[in-house]
């Protein structure tokens, strides 16, 4: 994070805290979150203001603890190059996990054979809601699901907007097993 003191609230969350994302611009945050919450006490990120904490650059974050919700985050404008590159932007790696009111936008490398996911379910129960996704062309389809362990998912009321087709990209296509049911 961009802050000492943000990087202390999400390493030092406990059930039921909210940790609140200033307005303002996050460059290359990798962040694993490995403290979950419990169903009746999530652990949430959240902006203060839905779509003013905007992450860039090589950004990607890492639900790996049961019962995380991101809410209101905005990727643009970045790209998973470098030593970051592959994987996925979001990743859902446990279990009831939440990512709403997000938007990923234009998060593309500037080769467009270079792959990787903008959302990736590898846990269970987990949930997409109220999303919004615009510009994916690169190679690996904008969500993807794990073929082991990784059931249950749900992608519901999230928008795809400007995803070009190319041989081979996936960009109109979801991976194994999600369920879908998005507006446009």
């Amino acid at each position: 994070m961009t802050s000492p003191s943000s990087t202390r609230a999400v390493t030092k969350a406990v059930p039921g805290d909210t940790i609140n994302l200033a307005k303002g611009r996050y460059v290359d945050v990798a962040l694993r979150l490995t403290k979950g919450g419990t169903e009746s006490r999530p652990i949430t990120l959240a902006a203060v203001v839905p779509g003013e904490a905007i992450f860039s650059g090589c950004s990607k974050i890492e639900l790996a603890a049961p019962y995380i919700t991101l809410d209101g985050l905005y990727f643009l404008g970045g790209a998973l190059e470098g030593e970051k590159q592959g994987g996925s932007v979001l990743t859902l790696a446990s279990h009831h996990g939440v990512i709403r009111q997000t938007a990923v936008v234009d998060f593309k490398p500037a080769a467009s054979r270079q792959g990787y996911y903008w959302v990736f379910f590898a846990g269970e129960h987990n949930l997409l809601e109220r999303c919004y996704f615009k510009g994916k062309n690169n190679l690996e389809p904008l969500i993807g699901n794990a073929l082991e362990n990784s059931r249950h998912n749900t992608v519901q009321s999230c928008a795809f907007v400007n995803l070009p087709y190319d041989e081979g990209n996936g960009a109109r296509s979801s991976g194994s097993g999600a369920q879908a049911s998005s507006t446009r």
